[in-house]
């Protein structure tokens, strides 16, 4: 590859200034040009194919909104409209911060590529509000839930349930998990950042998961109808039937892991220990979980009333 020095403002040439230049990097000449590269960086670095969609998403939204332009182009206060118009559009404090991380983390990337020369995001504020524990299932809720599925579901779609709500096992892990890996614990072979660990099954979970492989003799634990791996968006298919079913907001795979730590919590279990059931790198994202929730203000007020 030929020697890339001073990067130069422009579109056509390559930014380094060196024509004969043969990275790739130094030619884009629009932001959609970043994606394909960004996508193999991502997937390198090991992201869960969840991340790697959640990020490509956020950096989908925002082309869209500022146009296939030059990533050259893009200035500071291009990034603080952006951030306007998503809290004018009603997105919450937390989509809108991830929205921020995201291309922060895309345009150092590509700074280091050489197709950018400064960080455009790097220095705009978020918005602010104070926090609330993740969203997670009031007791009436998860009694109403579970009492559809029991209803209603099949022996599958029991132990699936029964699993996430008390494991808190990310729906990736779910998904990945093969019938070898469950006995009366369950063994994740392919946690967030490749770490494995183990996590016990208290007697609900246990009791749905023997009725469920008493029939169930497949390598990989849970299968759609079609006999093939249950996928991530099967998950929440399944989780869209038995909450319309019982007439419940719609309710997404993390929601049950978020109820999952919440009890946990209101249990007064240590957060060393939810922190190692949920596979969390660092205690403070556990901590999360000692904050009031939104359940827990509305019943505060609802105890004076």
């Amino acid at each position: 590859m030929s020697p890339c020095t001073k990067p130069i403002i422009g579109t056509h040439r390559p930014l380094c200034g060196v024509e004969s230049c043969d990275n790739p990097m130094h030619r884009v000449s629009n932001i959609e040009g970043l994606i394909p590269h960004y996508t193999v960086h991502l997937i390198e670095e090991d992201k869960s194919k969840n991340t790697i969609r959640s990020y490509l998403a956020d950096i989908k939204t925002f082309v869209k909104w500022i146009g296939n332009i030059p990533p050259i182009k893009i200035k500071a206060l291009d990034i603080a409209d952006y951030r306007d118009e998503l809290f004018t559009a009603g997105k919450s404090p937390a989509t809108i911060r991830r929205a921020l991380v995201t291309l922060q983390r895309l345009f150092d990337w590509a700074i280091k590529q050489g197709a950018m020369l400064e960080n455009p995001a790097v220095n705009i504020k978020p918005i602010q509000q104070e926090p609330l524990a993740p969203r997670s299932l009031a007791v009436e809720e998860q009694e109403t839930l579970m009492m559809t599925v029991q209803r209603i579901g099949t022996d599958r779609d029991k132990a699936l349930i029964a699993l996430m709500i008390n494991t808190g096992l990310r729906v990736s892990e779910v998904t990945a998990l093969r019938t070898e890996d469950v006995s009366d614990t369950v063994t994740v072979r392919h946690g967030k950042g490749g770490k494995q660990r183990i996590v016990p099954l208290n007697k609900p979970a246990r009791r749905a998961m023997r009725t469920y492989l008493a029939n169930h003799e497949d390598e990989m634990l849970f299968l759609s109808m079609k006999g093939k791996p249950l996928s991530d968006r099967g998950v929440r298919y399944i989780l869209d039937k038995y909450t319309d079913a019982a007439k419940m907001d719609r309710i997404s795979p993390h929601i049950l892991r978020h109820t999952c730590a919440t009890n946990m919590r209101l249990a007064g279990q240590p957060l060393e220990r939810i922190q190692a059931i949920l596979g969390h790198t660092n205690i403070n994202t556990t901590a999360r979980y000692t904050i009031p929730s939104e359940n827990d203000l509305r019943a505060a007020v609802e105890s004076v009333a």
